[in-house]
């Protein structure tokens, strides 16, 4: 996924960015991915890395939230939370997140 911060309107001051499984075969959570990990990037700067652990029973997590200042430039927090959910679920949960 890439996020251009620079072609969002200006009225947007806030985006969460999160993961959710595919449950196509029965439940499925982090927990059992092999591997599973999230990285943020900004050119080649890792600003985010995190394997998931803290919510390996989960099946969608939050995993940043990007937010506008006064300036106009954006500041990153790391907000890894863990949810409970099918995907579609997850999408009108997950920007409810403070």
């Amino acid at each position: 996924m890439v996020l251009e911060f620079d072609r969002m309107a200006s009225s947007l001051a806030r985006v969460v960015v999160g993961v959710a499984i595919h449950q196509d075969r029965g439940r499925k959570t982090f927990g059992d991915i092999s591997n599973a990990k999230v990285v943020v990037v900004e050119r080649y700067e890792e600003l985010l890395v995190d394997d998931l652990a803290q919510v390996a029973g989960s099946t969608a997590a939050t995993v940043a939230e990007f937010t506008r200042n006064a300036s106009g430039g954006w500041g990153l927090r790391e907000m890894v939370r863990g949810f409970d959910s099918d995907p579609l679920a997850f999408a009108g949960q997950m920007g409810s997140v403070r």
